[in-house]
């Protein structure tokens, strides 16, 4: 039996009344629902809120004086390699990516590397130690007017402060943390953390509350710890804080010349039994045997040929539509 399976056993027996993580496309700790279906996006409407989000931060650093990045930004994912056999697609990569943190698309693709790589690492210590518990951790601090350099330096200290205290080291084995950033110009930045945790023993949430008022010396005391009952799901929430597009639409052009600012500023953290692993690698991993152009379609047998289409292109092909030939043309 797996690790996964074990740990879902183990979970469902001791603890039938816990709460489960939802989809990266839907809200953060909704109880499990006794009924009926749970709302999920629809990949029309993701791909219209990343072009949304896409519009807003081109128009942000282009006020913001950084024209050059807004056209990269513009210019990301517009077009993709395709290898397809004129009804499947086999492949898809974009021609071009502007690899800006704040871009909506390549935040998908980091966040997709990011649980590839820690996803089995995770499961790896959770069948090292099958009695430890993985839980869910929110961390706030107040919204503070100092520049984000100033908020994200003041909460990272808090943070470490918070993984020396003797209780918090006897319960967290270790995890990974991923630090979100909102705010506005009326309200300052606002600055929290996700901690998906490996737990040796039980964590009163009161517990937490006084440890993390201790680590911030008054300032700070909202907290929240959940127990997660699937890892993927659970990786996938967590990871998705620290590469997830942050939400523009109450960003001034200043705030974008602050993030700018901070140049190498990393927003998640392993700590613990995890230390030392990087799960924000600059490139991605070439796939070992992949189908080449001229081989045959493993869904039809048909050819592979190589062309480049815009996203809605790709989606005409997936949605049915026959490419007749390799040049670009589509029908």
């Amino acid at each position: 039996m797996s690790a996964l399976s074990t740990y879902r056993r183990e979970i469902s027996r001791h603890n039938s009344a816990s709460v489960t993580l939802l989809d990266t496309d839907t809200q953060l700790y909704t109880p499990e629902p006794s009924r009926g279906k749970r709302h999920r996006s629809t990949r029309k409407q993701r791909a219209t809120n990343k072009r949304r989000t896409k519009a807003i931060l081109a128009e942000l650093l282009r006020r913001a004086g950084y024209a050059d990045k807004a056209e990269d930004v513009r210019r990301c994912c517009s077009k993709f390699g395709v290898l397809t056999c004129g009804r499947h697609i086999l492949r898809k990569i974009p021609t071009y990516r502007c690899r800006f943190p704040l871009c909506p698309d390549c935040a998908v693709e980091r966040s997709r590397r990011a649980q590839a790589r820690l996803l089995p690492r995770l499961l790896q210590t959770l069948g090292e130690y099958p009695h430890d518990r993985l839980v869910f951790i929110t961390l706030t601090a107040p919204n503070s007017f100092a520049t984000l350099a100033e908020v994200h330096a003041q909460f990272r200290e808090w943070f470490r402060r918070l993984r020396r205290l003797s209780r918090w080291s006897h319960r967290i084995r270790g995890g990974v943390a991923s630090f979100e950033i909102a705010g506005s110009e009326a309200s300052g930045w606002h600055y929290h953390a996700h901690i998906l945790a490996v737990r040796r023993v039980y964590y009163e949430q009161a517990e937490l509350v006084e440890d993390w008022l201790t680590a911030t010396s008054g300032a700070a005391f909202v907290v929240d710890i959940r127990e997660v009952m699937d890892v993927q799901k659970g990786v996938a929430e967590c990871l998705k804080y620290a590469f997830k597009p942050k939400d523009l639409e109450e960003w001034s052009p200043s705030m974008v010349k602050e993030f700018l600012d901070m140049k190498g500023a990393r927003f998640s953290s392993l700590f613990g039994c995890l230390y030392g692993m990087d799960i924000e690698p600059e490139e991605a991993q070439d796939e070992a045997d992949e189908p080449q152009e001229g081989s045959a379609c493993p869904e039809c047998g048909e050819a592979l040929f190589s062309i480049v289409l815009t996203p809605e292109e790709i989606v005409g092909l997936e949605s049915g539509v026959w490419i007749q030939n390799k040049h670009g043309t589509v029908h």
